[in-house]
This record gives C-alpha cells, structure tokens and sequence, in this order.
C-alpha cells in the first residue's frame, strides 16, 4: 500500500505549483503585451523586471510541479 492519503491525486500535490504555473503564464503574457504596445519590441526596465519575475515564479511553479509527481511515485 502507498504511504500517501486516498485521494491525493498530482493535481492536489501539485496545486500550489499549478497555480505559480498560471500566475506566471498571467505575467508572461502581461510582459510580452507590454513589449510589443508599439508595435515593435520595446521593453523599459519595467517590463524587463515584470518579465524576469513572471519567468522566475513559472520555474518555481514547475519545480513544485515536478517534485508532486516525483513524490506520487
């Protein structure tokens, strides 16, 4: 028998990972509408920040995804 709780499906493990994944989907898309307003790619340090941070919280969110599954093994 397994040692994790009935019901303990990846998309209960991984939740909160799933929802860094989405929040940083959010970011993404928020950074690349940012950069491209004008119609070219222009980004000021504010976008590059937004960027930088909306990739940084995706890593995280696909570590945390990642680690669920390894652990549902």
């Amino acid at each position: 028998m397994s040692g994790r709780p009935p019901g303990a499906s990846l998309l209960r493990r991984g939740a909160l990972g799933f929802w860094l994944c989405g929040l940083g989907v959010l970011g993404l898309t928020r950074a690349y509408l940012a950069a491209f307003r004008g119609g070219g790619f222009a980004a000021d340090a504010v976008t590059w920040i937004w960027l930088g941070g909306s990739a940084l919280v995706m890593v995280i969110g696909m570590l945390l995804v990642v680690q669920a599954v390894r652990r549902g093994r």
